[in-house]
């Protein structure tokens, strides 16, 4: 067999072996001619990777060296496998560095939403923290509002309570008027009616001579003279009774009028409408009539009527009146409520 060449004692080669061996012009590590060199090279490459050396003295290879054939088929599988799990590997660092950049990209994307989320929120604080300082302030104003309106609704009541007894005070006065009138209008009646109350003479004192002398003895002539005077002082007494009675129906007829034209513009003063009177009888048409008193009951009591008609609308109306606004001062105190419902969760939200 061959033995090896002494340039080969060592496996030691120097680093300027390689560039005096390989030229920049020639690309093949080995060629016909540099099989040791390469041999040696790759032999020392490998012990330093930790792999054993590819020579042996027992080796039967037909070079001038001691190369193992079966070693170096064994190394070179070796080194395909660990190519191969470097590659694998150098594989799943470029998956993992792809998923982490990925990664890092949608954290980097997220980061920017959720910057973009902090800047509404604090606009949207900034928003809900105004909205709240304004629904103070209209909540102030709306307590001072309900305070007014309050009290303004207990001066209303005390108006009307006022008004109410005047009302009545007044409805009781004109009633006791109105039954005075119609007391002075019956007796008036039925001293006019001559089928209640039966006409009859009788002198209440003695009558007088105009001669102031004493009474003769009464013959004919004398008789007939004392019979003349006798009546013609009757009836002159009647017709001055008849005077005096026809002044005194004269007054009450007036002071019915007025009276009368009283109640109708108290109707009116108190809402009451002026038609509701337009289809009244005019009262010199009442006068003539022979059912005056009936005419006139019927009369007073229309007007009555219609005066506590008005007096209770009115009562009507100033109590629904109230009523009202105080319905108007429960929904305000509802909204108010509910304006403070509004605003708690905001202060919740807020703190």
């Amino acid at each position: 067999m061959n033995q090896p060449r002494s340039i080969y004692k060592t496996d030691y080669v120097p680093f300027d072996w390689m560039e005096n061996n390989f030229s920049s012009g020639n690309n093949d590590f080995c060629s016909s001619e540099n099989i040791d060199e390469c041999l040696r090279h790759i032999s020392q490459e490998l012990s330093a990777l930790g792999y054993p050396s590819i020579y042996s003295s027992s080796s039967d290879c037909g070079y001038a060296v001691n190369c193992d054939i079966v070693r170096l088929l064994n190394v070179t599988f070796e080194l395909i496998g660990s190519c191969r799990e470097h590659a694998q590997i150098k594989d799943d660092l470029e998956c993992r560095n792809r998923r982490l950049s990925s990664d890092l990209s949608t954290l980097s994307k997220k980061n920017a939403l959720l910057k973009e989320s902090l800047e509404q929120s604090e606009n949207k604080y900034k928003s809900v923290l105004e909205r709240e300082r304004q629904l103070k302030e209209k909540n102030n104003r709306l307590l001072q509002t309900i305070k007014n309106e309050k009290e303004e609704s207990k001066k209303l009541s005390s108006q009307m309570q006022q008004q109410k007894i005047t009302y009545q005070h007044e409805m009781r006065k004109y009633e006791n008027t109105i039954s005075q009138m119609k007391t002075k209008l019956n007796q008036i009646i039925s001293d006019r009616n001559p089928d209640k109350k039966v006409a009859s003479i009788s002198p209440s004192y003695l009558l007088q001579r105009n001669s102031k002398q004493r009474g003769k003895w009464q013959t004919g002539s004398v008789a007939k003279s004392c019979m003349e005077e006798m009546y013609s002082s009757v009836i002159s007494s009647y017709e001055n009774r008849c005077q005096e009675m026809m002044k005194e129906i004269s007054e009450y007829r007036s002071c019915f009028e007025q009276i009368h034209y009283q109640i109708i513009e108290i109707n009116l003063s108190i809402g009451g409408s002026m038609q509701d009177f337009m289809d009244l009888i005019p009262l010199k048409a009442i006068w003539n009539r022979t059912d005056l008193r009936v005419t006139l009951d019927d009369r007073f009591q229309y007007l009555l009527n219609k005066l506590k008609g008005n007096a209770l609308k009115i009562v009507a109306d100033n109590s629904r009146k109230s009523e009202n606004e105080a319905t108007l001062l429960k929904l305000k105190l509802s909204s108010h409520e509910e304006l403070n419902e509004e605003s708690k969760p905001c202060e919740q939200s807020c703190n």
